[in-house]
């Protein structure tokens, strides 16, 4: 080892169709006595006041327990850190105990979820490798035995929480292994092909084919034994595959055993489409928000990948992201990321290290819940081991200063009350960070002034090439600027001085600098894909 939310209703179904016609009418004050005129009865007021009352005091009351409060409209979700294991290849013991021996040090990098992945059972026909995919699950409601009891995963839960920490499991309910309990006791429940053989995309799994209630309610039942083991969120392998309907169903029944973290694992686009032609479930991003709190950043991943290996512009991935922004819901929060378990790692993926870096501290920087992959503080470049034996080879964690310096980050207010805008593409990738605006009282003392909040600029030299440019534009006044993310066991530079709107010390991977005040101008990167007036002159 290295050293130390329920969903809302739509407001649709809360208001009457003569209200919805005047949303875009000015509002006024209507009399207590019109209301009654215009279908609003005082009685359906008081009784949304005390069903709001009632929710209110359910959150506090959840708090005073010791909750750490309800997933609806929860702000953390934006600047939450998970921090990714596969229990197996943590350590040479790849124990649940020995894991818990490194929470102290996981915690302080700023992590707020540990995400385990599979620790159950692993199936044995078509096994792939000699331990088989954590993927193909034979049972349930225990755990494999080469990591421990059920009793070792619980002591495991208890120190998570101790250190403020909450706890995630991988739930697999697309498949189970060829031998499961299910398969054996209810071969009905899954897909079957033309000789009766359970199908799957995966040759070690069969596929549940989701028509019966009770494979439902036996799901469900899973996801409630777990929440009393410990529990406090789910990441869901390929989730796009399974009906809504379960996962609409889940969370409600579920949610009502303690506040959980749904984390869906969306797919690609090219994944997507080949469901769709297939005529097989294939949720999208939009269709998941309806049951989840999180969703992978796959919808873009692919385009990317392509960045980060100069095939494709930084500008093009940059209007994607702000396109993120129409065609997903409002609220919706993305897990962004660099790596994980089923893809190359960053410092193997990117041209140089600086790059690897920069990617990694843009992403952090990003709008979303960040992922921290076990073995990215060293920056490993093999990729994880999934079917057989192979230890993560812990040493002096070199990385671990800048990541834990990005989780801290998020964190900080501008992030976590602040609005999100890209500037600019070349020559360094520049983003901010605006506060929310801070009331002052007038010299008269009768109203509150506005001024503004100051934030966060990040520069992030992305380029393939390593090219550093001698000096970069940026949008501050002249003076000196705190770069926040400087690793100083690295002996990173802390301060930047601004002189004539420039900043002259090169910039080889990230910086982010805070600043009071507000920006000397702020013009949002350009994208025609957002630009109506070029649409309409094309047209």
């Amino acid at each position: 080892m290295c050293p130390s939310r329920n969903r809302g209703d739509r407001i649709e179904d809360h208001v009457s169709e003569p209200t919805m016609q005047r949303t875009n009418v000015a509002r006024t004050w209507i009399h207590g006595n019109a209301r009654t005129r215009e279908g609003m009865s005082k009685g359906r007021l008081k009784e949304e006041r005390r069903f709001w009352n009632r929710k209110w005091m359910r959150m506090v009351q959840r708090k005073a327990n010791g909750g750490v409060g309800p997933t609806e409209g929860r702000s953390d979700l934006q600047s939450l850190v998970l921090y990714e294991v596969f229990v197996r290849n943590y350590s040479e013991e790849g124990t649940f105990e020995k894991l818990g021996e490194d929470l102290k040090r996981i915690k302080d990098m700023g992590v707020d979820v540990l995400w385990l992945m599979p620790h159950y059972p692993i199936g044995e026909e078509e096994r792939k490798g000699s331990l088989g995919s954590p993927y193909s699950i034979m049972e349930y409601k225990t755990c494999e035995e080469s990591l421990g009891t059920l009793e070792d995963f619980r002591r495991l839960a208890d120190k998570v929480h101790d250190q403020g920490m909450r706890l995630m499991i991988d739930i697999v309910f697309n498949h189970t292994s060829q031998d499961s309990a299910f398969v054996k006791e209810h071969p009905e429940w899954f897909k079957r092909d033309i000789f009766d053989r359970p199908k799957s995309p995966w040759e070690d799994v069969a596929d549940f084919n989701y028509e019966h209630a009770a494979q439902w309610d036996a799901l469900i039942d899973v996801l409630k034994f777990w929440a009393s083991q410990g529990v406090d969120g789910f990441r869901c392998d390929v989730a796009s595959m399974v009906p809504l309907d379960f996962w609409q169903k889940a969370r409600r029944e579920v949610d009502r055993e303690g506040d959980m973290i749904w984390l869906a694992e969306s797919v690609d686009a090219a994944f997507l489409t080949a469901l769709r032609r297939a005529d097989q479930t294939s949720l999208c991003d939009a269709e998941l928000l309806q049951a989840f709190d999180l969703t992978y950043d796959y919808d873009l991943w692919n385009l990317w990948c392509s960045v980060v290996a100069g095939i494709e512009p930084v500008h093009r991935y940059l209007e994607m992201l702000q396109f993120q922004e129409v065609y997903l819901p409002a609220r919706a929060v993305k897990m962004r990321f660099v790596e994980n378990h089923d893809q190359t790692r960053i410092m193997a993926r990117a041209h140089t290290k600086d790059q690897a870096i920069a990617w990694t501290a843009f992403t952090a920087f990003n709008k979303g819940a960040l992922l921290i992959h076990a073995g990215q503080e060293e920056g490993m470049q093999k990729a994880t081991e999934l079917f057989e034996k192979d230890p993560i080879p812990w040493d002096s964690c070199p990385y671990q200063g800048i990541l834990s310096k990005l989780a801290r980050m998020k964190k900080t207010k501008e992030i976590t009350e602040g609005q999100f805008i890209l500037l600019s593409d070349a020559p360094l990738l520049l983003a901010t960070w605006i506060a929310p605006p801070v009331h002052e009282p007038s010299p008269s003392g009768r109203l509150q002034l506005p001024r503004p909040g100051g934030g966060l600029l990040g520069l992030f030299n992305v380029g393939v090439y390593g090219e550093v440019p001698a000096s970069i534009d940026v949008p501050l006044e002249d003076g000196d600027y705190t770069n926040i993310i400087a690793d100083t066991m690295a002996e990173e530079l802390t301060t930047f001085q601004v002189t004539e709107g420039k900043v002259s010390v090169p910039i080889r991977t990230a910086v982010v600098l805070r600043f009071e005040g507000d920006l000397t101008s702020v013009t949002p990167l350009y994208s025609n894909l957002s630009d109506f007036k070029a649409a309409r002159a094309v047209f």
